[in-house]
């Protein structure tokens, strides 16, 4: 058992399992090289998210950060794998109040 701190929590989970040798599914492997092909993309712009997805860190018990991943995973890639590319029109950096996203947008840019 792992014991750990997360936002002002202690949290428990099981210890992690050994290293699987069994060959990856083509489901694992999709859901791999969307990480892949997103995070270049999301990383640089993870300061937007912690507005643009506050209002869901409440409801969901997650972080803004894991918020954006998710809509992103779910809707911004389009084709099979391992043909899979990045849906522009479909990115979401934030969702909700533009203004928030505007102030977020000021602070990043003053770095």
């Amino acid at each position: 058992m792992v014991i750990y701190p997360w936002r002002n929590k202690v949290c428990a989970r099981s210890a992690p399992k050994k290293f699987n040798k069994k060959p990856r599914t083509a489901a694992q492997q999709a859901q791999s090289n969307k990480m892949k092909i997103l995070n270049p993309f999301l990383n640089p712009v993870s300061d937007f998210f912690q507005v643009g997805f506050k209002h869901i860190t409440k409801d969901q018990n997650i972080s803004a950060n894991n918020a954006a991943k998710s809509a992103n995973m779910k809707n911004a890639i389009k084709g099979e794998f391992p043909q899979q590319e990045i849906n522009w029109d479909a990115i979401l950096v934030a969702e909700g109040d533009l203004y928030e996203v505007f102030i977020a947008f000021k602070r990043c840019k003053k770095r």
